[in-house]
Formats: structure tokens, C-alpha cells, sequence
């Protein structure tokens, strides 16, 4: 028993390293991204949920059947309708499936429907949208070097008519 608990210590201890480290790598700057375990910080800043977060996003009661809904409904837009804000709506339903699958009680799941919603909705009822990624409490930028490139070429008009 004894060897069985140094060992995981050890692993533990091997994998909080490993995932510095790869931080480290993929250049993350957000500070609060970077503190684990105890001293992290947990106020909004570093993700916690606040009284606006709950209230946009605690409603969603059954993640399973509002991202199958969502589905059903992107399915049955007109194909000339398609394009980069049709993909960008299955991106988050697809991102949400899977962060349920793996059991994400973060508050991922509930911020991709709503993400999934606003654009389908949009889509539905014809009205202009945005190619900006919102500002999501469960998100971190990674590399912001990266996201001024595409930022750059979702600024240009000829991005929401792509096919």
C-alpha cells in the first residue's frame, strides 16, 4: 500500500511538471491559467462563475437534449445558408458534445450551447452576425499571436460569405 501511494505521489508529481512545461510551450501568458492547487486564485478573473454567468447560463437544465435540438435545427437550414457562421455553430455543438462526454462540469458545455443558439438562431432569422469570438468565462486565450492572424482575416468581409 505504501508503494502504491509513492507511486502515484510520484506521478502526480511528474504530470503537474509535464503540464508547465507544456504551457510553456505553447506560449500562455494568461497568468491565471498557469497557478494550480492550492494559493490559485478563485475569483472571476481566473473563471469562477458570476451572478451574470448564472444567470445566462443555469437554465440550461439538459445539455444532451439542447445540443441535439441545436443540431436538428442547423441541420434544417437552407443549403444556401451554409458558410462560415453554419461551421462556426457545429464547431460548438461538436465542442460541446465532446466536453460532456468527458464529463466537463466547468461550465464549457453550457457556454457552447449558447454559443450554438446565438448563431443558429441568427442564421434562422436571417440577422447579421459577428465573426468575433466573445468573452467566455471558461476560456483563455493560448497563443495571442495566433489569434491576431486570424482575427486579421475574420475582420474581411469576404469571410462570412466563404463557403
Amino acid at each position: 500500500m505504501k508503494f502504491q501511494l509513492t507511486v502515484l505521489a510520484i506521478a502526480l508529481a511528474l504530470s503537474c511538471c509535464a503540464d508547465h512545461a507544456a504551457r510553456e510551450r505553447l506560449g500562455i501568458e494568461d497568468a491565471t491559467v498557469l497557478k494550480t492547487g492550492i494559493g490559485a486564485s478563485q475569483d472571476e478573473a481566473a473563471g469562477a462563475a458570476n451572478a451574470q454567468w448564472v444567470g445566462a447560463y443555469a437554465p440550461i437544465v439538459s445539455s444532451g437534449t439542447a445540443l441535439v435540438s441545436l443540431q436538428q435545427r442547423l441541420d434544417q437550414l437552407p443549403g444556401d445558408k451554409a458558410g462560415y457562421f453554419q461551421a462556426k455553430a457545429q464547431c460548438w455543438i461538436d465542442a460541446g458534445q465532446q466536453a460532456r462526454q468527458a464529463n466537463d462540469h466547468w461550465g464549457f458545455v453550457e457556454e457552447a450551447i449558447g454559443q450554438a443558439a446565438m448563431i443558429t438562431m441568427s442564421l434562422e432569422n436571417c440577422t447579421p452576425l459577428s465573426a468575433a469570438n466573445p468573452v467566455l468565462r471558461t476560456v483563455s486565450t493560448v497563443r495571442p499571436d495566433l489569434w491576431e492572424i486570424v482575427n486579421t482575416i475574420k475582420a474581411d468581409p469576404a469571410t462570412a460569405q466563404c463557403p
